[in-house]
């Protein structure tokens, strides 16, 4: 029915081994010295994709890829720091316009209490 099979490892050469050791050879047998063929067939590295094209690095190609990233990272710089003077912008005139509204307001209030309508 079932036979059980020993364990092997296979080998990029082609070559497979036991996984567990023979045992130790007795006085007066033949051992054989060469290893029974494999029929297994040998590994071999995947080809290559066919019709993807290799990367060349050229120095012309590092510096225009050097003075690109420089560039657009001191375009990003200056939008970004054109929005933030434009928020202190606003934050200033917004900070104007609360004291300017308090001071009004100061005034109002003064010259209301003052005056002679309101007292009785």
């Amino acid at each position: 029915m079932l036979k059980p099979h020993p364990a092997t490892n296979p080998l990029p050469t082609g070559q497979v081994f036991a996984a567990h050791p023979a045992p130790a050879p007795v006085h007066g047998t033949v051992q054989p010295t060469d290893p029974a063929p494999c029929s297994c067939a040998p590994h071999t590295a995947p080809a290559p994709p066919v019709g993807r094209p290799r990367l060349q690095v050229t120095t012309g190609g590092i510096l225009a890829l050097t003075i690109g990233g420089t560039v657009l990272t001191v375009a990003i710089g200056t939008v970004l720091t054109s929005l933030l003077m434009a928020l202190a912008l606003v934050a200033g005139a917004l900070a104007v316009t609360a004291v300017s509204v308090a001071v009004v307001a100061l005034a109002l209030r003064r010259s209301l209490n003052d005056s002679p309508t309101n007292r009785r």
